[in-house]
């Protein structure tokens, strides 16, 4: 993070070179990863409003595998895909699709660890598709159950559904990844990335860097070839969203990894930079509005230099 005037640059959490921006790596830097994810959340709310004003059903589903220990995260990892390969392929895909007129699907994975679990994956989707009948639609529900065990094996979880919520629920479904409300919260059991980074920082426990050191290694693998933390289905786009311009997830952390904050205290701007979490939080006000933005600043103790008005 990097300040140039008020504006905050956030790049990866603890970066205080002048000038700097945000590094682009969506998958190992978390404070560019909350960035990409916020914004394609809400390209998949828009999608999602759009296929339901056309009279279609919008499903929210987590497809989970069961917890690994420290130390097991890569090779859980890489389950993820290979289990959602089994669902999304073969002639059950297809002739599902054709039955239910489905639209697309939009899928992203989340991360977190807790104790005494370890580390918890789950697949997060959005099926989009017009399945009017109940028994229709249990039918996809069966299939789906079924191939997710048949990818994942001994590690497959259960996979859960239910109907996406408003616009903003939907958004939230995919954008939320635990990383980066609940690490500086004590009491919190469930911590995503930037969490595991910020009590690492906050404590200096090598436990904790450890923690962030495994899930940093296991990320980068994901990150080649430029995939993106929230993948749509071809033609969701083309058809849900037509006119908007599409941007590539390096752009989307430039764009949205900045915020304008009234002058904080030198006290304030130092807990900022250490705490990507905190980090995180103070772009999803900033991005709520002045008004609420003003409020999340009071609420945390990050004190302006002095009384700024903020018009909501």
């Amino acid at each position: 993070m990097a300040r140039k005037g008020n504006a905050v640059l956030l790049g990866e959490p603890g970066g205080t070179e002048p000038g700097s921006v945000p590094c682009g790596q969506v998958w190992g830097c978390p404070v560019c990863a909350h960035a990409v994810r916020r914004a394609r959340g809400h390209e998949a709310g828009l999608a999602a409003d759009a296929h339901r004003r056309s009279g279609g059903r919008v499903w929210a589903v987590d497809c989970a595998l069961e917890p690994a220990g420290p130390g097991q995260l890569a090779a859980r990892w890489h389950l993820l895909p290979a289990a959602w390969r089994r669902v999304v392929s073969g002639s059950g895909w297809g002739g599902e699709g054709r039955r239910t007129r489905r639209a697309g699907v939009v899928w992203t994975p989340r991360v977190t660890w807790s104790e005494p679990d370890g580390w918890h994956l789950v697949l997060r989707v959005l099926l989009l598709d017009r399945a009017g009948r109940e028994e229709l639609h249990q039918d996809v529900v069966a299939r789906w159950t079924a191939q997710w065990a048949n990818g994942a094996g001994s590690a497959a979880g259960r996979v859960r559904w239910r109907p996406a919520g408003t616009r903003r629920e939907t958004e939230d479904f995919m954008a939320a990844a635990c990383d980066g409300s609940a690490g500086r919260r004590p009491q919190a059991v469930e911590l995503g990335p930037a969490d595991l980074l910020a009590r690492a920082r906050r404590t200096g426990a090598e436990a904790w860097w450890e923690l962030w050191r495994e899930y940093a290694e296991a990320a980068a693998p994901a990150s080649r070839g430029h995939r993106s933390p929230v993948a749509f289905s071809r033609g969701v786009r083309s058809v849900l969203l037509p006119g908007a311009v599409y941007q590539t997830d390096a752009e989307l952390a430039a764009e949205q990894g900045r915020a304008t904050l009234p002058p904080l205290t030198r006290p304030a701007w130092s807990r900022l930079a250490e705490d990507g979490g905190l980090q995180l939080q103070v772009l999803d006000a900033a991005g709520r509005g002045p008004g609420h933005l003003a409020w999340f600043l009071d609420d945390h103790g990050l004190r302006t230099v002095e009384k700024v008005r903020l018009v909501a």
